[in-house]
């Protein structure tokens, strides 16, 4: 959308808005430029049409910045993996490996799922690393595997699902890019 329309789009919406007896809360929405490489072409104001022009957002839980990088997130996450598993020590040392992996399943997976809808194909491959080192080391932090253990066992458990399908396609974007750079 160039510039020079999102001020008249904006008053689009809100009209679209009053005519179902809506309004737009302008404390909970923000504007953010998106894969802009080269911010001097973005408009340096602090809000248009009242809604505030930021640098980051949080949508659905999940802090993006204006590349569409997650990674302040993901430090986040792996707080909250860290403190999970002090939780579930206890119960985790006298465990099977099924139990384990079920209990990752359980608490874990799903916060490394979630994440998958707001990946973009720019997103920079440091990030996709970085949230794939979190993913196998959580897993095997619970289930006590080691950290060297081969890619074959990790990724078993996975092979059939949709978070391993995904892995799968994106492993090989990783490979694909890294051969192009």
């Amino acid at each position: 959308l160039p510039i020079n329309k999102i001020p008249r789009t904006i008053l689009l919406l809100r009209e679209l808005c009053q005519e179902y007896n809506m309004q737009i809360n302008n404390n909970k929405s923000g504007f953010m430029w998106l894969n802009s490489n080269n911010y001097r072409l973005a408009p340096s104001d602090k809000s248009i049409e009242c809604i505030p022009v930021v640098k980051t957002y949080k949508y659905l839980g999940i802090e993006i910045d204006g590349k569409g990088d997650i990674s302040k997130h993901l430090v986040r996450m792996q707080r909250k993996i860290n403190f999970v598993f002090l939780q579930l020590k206890p119960l985790l040392n006298n465990s099977t490996f099924e139990m384990r992996k079920s209990l990752w399943e359980c608490f874990i997976r799903p916060l490394f799922e979630y994440i998958i809808p707001t990946w973009v194909e720019s997103m920079a491959i440091r990030t996709i690393s970085l949230w794939w080192k979190m993913l196998k080391k959580s897993f095997n932090g619970f289930c006590g595997l080691r950290a060297s253990i081969d890619n074959i066992v990790f990724d078993m458990p996975f092979s059939k699902s949709i978070l391993g399908q995904y892995i799968t396609s994106k492993t090989l974007l990783l490979k694909t890019k890294s051969i192009n750079m």
